[in-house]
């Protein structure tokens, strides 16, 4: 069977009996059409597999990969395009989604590049409960010569991220089944804001405290992503944080009922109190496909008090015009061989949408993050079309930050 990105898991697990699929009595009366819109755009997939399914294995493989799926036949389809980053050797796969608005539905079909004309599996069946908000989806495979049952699991599902399984069953469920792969799904942001604030003296710790404990969720629950917060290590009243966003229109309402909000509204004075400077933003976006920052990470619990002395480093190089595509192309083939890679973004040029809140206008950039505090040395062809040295900052991650590096 050809499955995303392999397989992962561990032993035999308890799980629902593998029968049947999961269609109910409830499909009768709910509309199931739209159980696939949360997973409409762009996303960084972080995937463990289990390396051999139903043999007995404990040997886990974990890699990353990224995914895009738009909606086809007027909602009642979906394609998604998928990169598997699999360490011995990634690849590319098509998900095929069909709706039956019949039996209230969807049916998953499962492309593999590495064997694209070969004829496809049977498709996994299911649809949504809407109670809990589980998609369970079954379906008959083959392994190792042998029908057994498969079933995909969909749960966990926010604005931002969503989680999936695969198990197998090689006699429908009786005895339990075996998680055999899974990934967690974070939403790329496309649109992010690089935020440097300079602050008045002896009050970046205070700042950050009030940050930590009233700005990260409350954000979060409007749409936002709140990508890393950071001292900077050469500066000690300046804190630098990321925002992300979809896009620019989600941008101005996630910030208009953010800065519009109770949470602000509480807390605006007590933040404004410990700046003198808040318009150090650059507005940003991926500078190639998939070059954003993977979202989904762990963040530390809101009572985290151990301070990271791991080091982000993020190098800003200034241009004279819009970053073209073959400069881009030149920094990826410099920069992604180097210090661990992170993300890489140019300047998002367009009109600011929430204007409340200012961003530096009028300048081109490529900006580059890596694990560690050494800046990469950039090729004498690239250093000599900037207009500028790079500005580089070296970032220490504050306790409850979710991007973070090694030292």
């Amino acid at each position: 069977m050809k499955i995303a990105a392999a397989l992962i898991a561990t032993s035999l697990i308890a799980t629902p009996a593998l029968a049947g699929n999961a269609t109910t009595g409830e499909t009768a009366v709910h509309d199931h059409s739209h159980d696939f819109d949360f997973l409409i755009g762009k996303w960084n997939v972080h995937h463990w597999r289990l390396n051999g399914r139903l043999v007995g294995s404990h040997d886990w493989v974990e890699f990353d990969g990224t995914s895009q799926l738009w909606m086809t036949m007027n909602g009642h389809g979906t394609i998604d395009d998928n990169y598997i980053g699999l360490p011995s050797g990634p690849y590319r796969a098509v998900g095929i989604r069909g709706y039956d608005p019949k039996t209230q539905t969807w049916a998953i079909w499962w492309l593999d590049g590495r064997n694209a004309n070969a004829l496809l599996d049977p498709p996994v069946i299911g649809n949504f409960d809407f109670h809990d908000g589980v998609g369970t989806f079954d379906g008959d495979t083959v392994n190792n010569g042998k029908t057994v049952r498969c079933r995909y699991t969909w749960s966990k599902i926010t604005k931002n991220s969503a989680h999936w399984e695969q198990a197998f069953s090689p006699d429908g469920g009786k005895t339990g089944s075996e998680l055999a792969h899974g990934f967690h799904e974070g939403r790329m942001s496309q649109i992010v804001e690089l935020r440097q604030y300079t602050l008045k003296p002896g009050q970046r710790d205070v700042l950050i405290e009030l940050f930590e404990q009233a700005f990260i969720e409350s954000q979060e629950a409007v749409g936002m992503e709140i990508l890393g917060t950071f001292r900077d290590a050469d500066n000690p009243d300046r804190f630098v944080w990321l925002r992300g966003f979809p896009d620019m229109e989600s941008r101005a309402t996630s910030l208009a009922a953010f800065y519009g909000g109770p949470v602000w509204k509480a807390h605006r004075e007590a933040a404004n109190a410990t700046m003198i400077d808040s318009d150090n933003v650059l507005l940003l976006h991926p500078a190639w496909s998939g070059s954003g920052f993977r979202s989904g990470g762990v963040r530390p619990p809101m009572d985290a008090t151990t301070e990271l002395r791991e080091m982000v480093t993020a190098t800003i190089c200034f241009f004279d015009q819009p970053v073209s595509k073959a400069i881009a192309k030149a920094f990826r083939e410099t920069i992604t061989g180097g210090s661990p890679f992170l993300a890489a973004f140019v300047t998002e040029h367009s009109a600011n949408t929430f204007p409340q809140l200012s961003v530096r206008e009028g300048e081109n950039v490529f900006v580059w993050f890596a694990v560690g505090s050494a800046a990469e040395m950039l090729p004498d062809a690239l250093a000599a079309s900037l207009i500028k040295p790079p500005e580089i900052l070296k970032l220490q991650p504050t306790a409850r930050s979710v991007l973070r590096g090694t030292s």
